[in-house]
């Protein structure tokens, strides 16, 4: 097995063997080259470590992993010699229908969202970084528009979880922090997305903060356009 190879990639090979075969020591290459042997028991306790501290860091409410995963998977990005890209998706007006609707209604919109993120990226990382924020990481160099049937997706059902009334005036009608009235739209979710073919950086927090305005400007222009 080449060394590039994932212990659940190499795992799901050496389990796939002949009965009279299956404990066999693996043999490790890189381009070819021996680099070394390892055995059965080293690669399903790795496996192990490996599914018990997803568990650890895992979100109870979405089923994602968390912030000590996301980071990781940030760092792989910025070292990443391959095309990949990493997504920042969060919800608009996510805390309007949160403080009108009740917070087990928001948690139904969180689980939703990330359902529907595991259902369209199947074999990519999706992690939770709190709140209504959340993180792809994608094997290919895209952009923006890569994500525009998802947010339509995610407009088109978000009305769902809202009144009959509120559906029909196509916003929320409830108060600000100050007792005043106030209309709110619907939901919908702000995607941003950067690659590393047209950006590099040197450390994640310097990732983390061009994300940050991207999705602020997004949001800006949005809000903008609406009013």
């Amino acid at each position: 097995m080449d060394s590039n190879l994932s212990i659940s990639e190499v795992s799901a090979v050496a389990m796939a063997r002949p009965n009279h075969q299956l404990y066999d020591c693996i043999v490790v290459t890189k381009a070819d080259d021996f680099i070394g042997t390892v055995t059965i028991k080293d690669l399903l306790q790795k496996s192990m470590e490996i599914e018990i501290t997803s568990a650890k860091h895992q979100n109870p409410l979405s089923g994602l992993p968390g912030n000590l995963i996301v980071e990781q998977q940030l760092e792989q990005f910025i070292l990443n010699p391959q095309p990949a890209s990493v997504a920042y998706i969060d919800i608009d007006h996510f805390k309007a229908f949160n403080d009108c609707y009740g917070f087990e209604n928001g948690d139904r919109v969180i689980r939703f969202l990330a359902t529907l993120l595991k259902t369209t990226f199947p074999h990519q990382f999706i992690g939770r970084v709190g709140g209504d924020d959340f993180v792809v990481a994608l094997d290919e160099a895209v952009t923006e528009s890569y994500f525009h049937t998802l947010t339509q997706q995610f407009k088109d059902h978000a009305a769902l979880f809202y009144s009959d009334v509120d559906q029909a005036n196509g916003c929320l009608i409830g108060q600000d922090r100050c007792g005043d009235r106030q209309t709110f739209p619907l939901m919908t979710i702000t995607c941003v997305v950067v690659n590393n073919r047209n950006h590099t950086f040197t450390n994640i927090y310097d990732l983390t903060e061009y994300l940050a305005e991207l999705k602020h400007q997004a949001k800006t222009e949005k809000f903008r356009s609406v009013t």
